[in-house]
């Protein structure tokens, strides 16, 4: 099992606010987790575990507390 803040996230909607990030580094670090037989345990709750106020005063908000789980 690995859990905890990873700085990364799985998918787009995972994201709200700020610049789109780039889908090919979205899916390199997924796809590194299912290659190694990790699987997200989702959760229910607010959508989203992190949030920051740009200078701008843009809020972008992101699902980066991930819990995910081997089934090898």
């Amino acid at each position: 099992m690995i859990g905890g803040d990873l700085n990364e996230i799985f998918y787009q909607r995972e994201k709200l606010g700020g610049p789109t990030k780039h889908q090919s580094v979205i899916d390199n670090f997924r796809d590194n987790f299912i290659e190694n037989g990790l699987f997200d345990l989702y959760y229910l709750g607010y959508d989203f575990t992190w949030c920051n106020y740009q200078l701008n005063g843009m809020v972008v908000e992101k699902t980066l507390d991930q819990f995910c789980i081997g089934l090898n």
